[in-house]
């Protein structure tokens, strides 16, 4: 059975790295990915305001998540923020993860989801770089047959991409750098 994981927008925001996990996400996928409204409220707000991305841009990358993932978006969540004990900022992420029974939530904030406060909702909390390491170990090939997709789609090389990969996991860039070759 696979995982089911809530992406935290931060993960969403950053498109290098939004780019393979969703891969990894669609068939054969490695595991589930979810998210709720307000995440996506967030990332919309990151990709406006932080990143300055056009108003086209964000609307259609909105449009291409409800398209081709129709089933990830949690719902009826709301009444469990009150009872999650982690950062206030984030206890919406963590109360979508509780409602559809998820297995792990992947963010950046670690320091939002401390391990005693996601314990006891069996909720492991992991870094993209932890998270991309454990689906890479999971199945190899199809890990390094996403990001042979996206290399070619991109025109870029395997280290040109792996770059961007290792800005932010940079233990998975380099495991996974011996394993593509060209």
């Amino acid at each position: 059975m696979k995982s089911t994981v809530v992406l935290d927008a931060c993960i969403l925001c950053n498109f290098t790295l939004c780019d393979l996990i969703l891969r990894l996400a669609e068939p054969p996928e490695l595991f589930v990915p979810r998210w709720s409204e307000r995440i996506i409220e967030e990332m919309v707000h990151t990709l406006r305001e932080d990143l300055q991305w056009e108003e086209r841009l964000v609307q259609s990358f909105v449009s291409a998540l409800r398209e081709h993932f129709p089933d990830c978006w949690v719902k009826n969540y709301e009444p469990l923020v009150e009872k999650m004990t982690n950062h206030p900022k984030d206890r919406h992420v963590a109360a979508a993860a509780a409602k559809c029974h998820a297995q792990i939530i992947v963010t950046q904030n670690l320091k939002h989801f401390p391990i005693r406060e996601m314990k006891p909702l069996g909720i492991r909390v992991q870094h993209p770089d932890q998270f991309l390491q454990h689906l890479f170990a999971l199945d190899s090939e199809v890990v390094t047959q996403k990001i042979t997709e996206i290399t070619k789609k991109r025109h870029l090389s395997y280290d040109q991409y792996l770059r961007r990969i290792e800005m932010l996991c940079p233990s998975f860039g380099q495991r996974v750098r011996p394993f593509l070759k060209r």
